[in-house]
């Protein structure tokens, strides 16, 4: 398997991981290496590493909360979270239109989109994180029957990593 650091180079300007279905990456690998971190935890929202969340563990995290993802709404839905404050009010300054405040005209600042979240996506994510526990407690035990029957009959089941 390739290493991380081995594909840096002076025209990294971030590094994208991607944690999925529950297992994640090895982020002792890049979190010292003074890049930005983005991750893609759109199908990972509950995943940990050693014990840790991992949307904690970037610059920036993407959540997706479509109707196959594990927090899901009707139609799509997103969000992007961050500790960063510069970061946040560009985000957000791009999440309406580029408008830096509530003046039309001169207060345009960069491109940006309509990205104002509607309310009915909101009552169904709120409905949604009330639900996550105990969808996730199921998952987790058809999971485990799928694994114990594909076993039984002799398929291999790739193993997650062990700080996963």
């Amino acid at each position: 398997m390739t290493s991380t650091k081995s594909l840096i180079s002076s025209k990294t300007k971030a590094i994208m991981i991607t944690d999925l279905y529950g297992d994640c990456n090895d982020y002792d690998e890049v979190l010292d290496l003074g890049i930005p971190i983005l991750n893609d935890s759109a199908q990972s929202l509950l995943t940990t590493y050693k014990g840790k969340q991992t949307l904690s563990l970037g610059d920036m995290s993407i959540l997706s909360f479509s109707t196959n993802k594990n927090c899901p709404v009707f139609g799509t839905h997103g969000s992007i979270s961050t500790d960063n404050e510069e970061l946040a009010r560009i985000l957000t300054v791009m999440r309406k239109n580029g408008y830096a405040n509530r003046d039309v005209g001169e207060s345009i600042n960069c491109i940006g989109i309509n990205a104002y979240p509607s309310e009915d996506k909101g009552v169904q994510l709120l409905c949604s994180l009330e639900m996550l526990d105990k969808w996730q407690a199921r998952r987790q035990e058809i999971a485990d029957l799928y694994k114990e029957k594909l076993i039984n009959v002799g398929v291999a089941i790739r193993p997650s990593p062990e700080f996963s």
